[in-house]
């Protein structure tokens, strides 16, 4: 089952309601154009069997997704577009262990080094991002990645693609 919800119903009430309800709830999303805010961040927490989020069209800040990472069986996790995401918040996700696909929109200077510490991540796509490390090479060090897309990527150059020919478990690149 997926829920959608406006950050306004992440309260603890909803929360015990909708686990009432949905007891086989493991995917939510939440969108609209707002910011999602630390405490209603937090509250996300009471959906701790949720291994799917999806937050787009929302400027969140890095403390809402510190509060995101949290969530013991995260394996999913999609950043929209307009968020107030920094560097230094994506680094964070180096905190999710059970991290299996992440989905990056428009977050400038990734820093590609932190996310390649994800043990079980087999699929990364980022969309309209720029990085702080230029070589793709490090994707090397996922060992499950398999899928990987870098779409609007405006630095692409023939080395980028050299170095990511030479992945060889990767079954999929879209760039």
């Amino acid at each position: 089952e997926v829920l959608t919800l406006r950050p306004d119903q992440l309260d603890e009430a909803t929360a015990q309601v909708l686990r009432a309800r949905f007891g086989k709830l493991r995917k939510i999303r939440v969108a609209r154009s707002a910011i999602l805010s630390d405490a209603e961040a937090a509250t996300l927490c009471h959906f701790d069997d949720v291994s799917q989020v999806k937050l787009f069209d929302m400027r969140i800040t890095d403390a809402a997704l510190r509060s995101v990472c949290r969530l013991p069986k995260l394996l999913s996790l999609t950043i929209g577009e307009q968020t107030k995401i920094s560097a230094a918040g994506i680094s964070r996700l180096q905190q999710v262990d059970s991290l299996e696909q992440l989905t990056i929109h428009d977050v400038r200077q990734v820093p590609l080094g932190d996310l390649v510490s994800f043990p079980h991540v087999y699929q990364l796509q980022f969309f309209s991002c720029t990085f702080q490390e230029t070589s793709f090479r490090m994707f090397a060090r996922l060992p499950q990645l398999r899928r990987l897309a870098i779409i609007d990527f405006q630095g692409l150059t023939d080395q980028h693609v050299a170095n990511l020919a030479q992945i060889r478990q990767l079954d999929s690149v879209n760039l």
